[in-house]
């Protein structure tokens, strides 16, 4: 299928293992790696982020929840990725791509996923997913 193409193309260096740095102060260092500056996230403020999100676009889906203190993302048959926050809505994704969240007034309603090859992939959240 030509949509599944687009997304290995896209999406599926994602999880391939990349150059390790050390995690932010007082951030347990997972598998994730770092290339910018990250910060701890406390889980409650993460909890925000936490749903099932799809893109029609590459037809992709993904699960984010929260690891400690940042965000994992995954498909249905891959291994969580690490995302560290960077700024309020931005978050460096399993260093290689930039997620930047969007809102709808307070609530979370999708993302948007950037990196060398492609720029702002959207992400919708699912509705009644948490």
């Amino acid at each position: 299928m030509l949509a599944r193409g687009v997304t290995d193309a896209y999406l599926g260096s994602a999880l391939a293992p990349v150059e390790k740095e050390v995690a932010p102060k007082g951030v347990p260092l997972f598998d994730g790696t770092l290339s910018r500056r990250a910060t701890a996230g406390s889980p409650s403020a993460l909890a925000a982020y936490a749903g099932e999100y799809y893109s029609e676009e590459v037809d992709a889906r993904y699960r984010v929840a929260v690891t400690n203190s940042a965000l994992s993302f995954r498909t249905g048959t891959s291994d969580p990725t690490l995302a560290w926050r960077l700024s309020s809505d931005t978050f460096e994704w399993n260093g290689y791509y930039m997620v930047e969240f969007v809102r709808n007034g307070p609530r979370v309603t999708g993302f948007d996923v950037t990196n060398d090859r492609m720029r702002r992939v959207r992400f919708v959240r699912m509705p009644g997913r948490r």
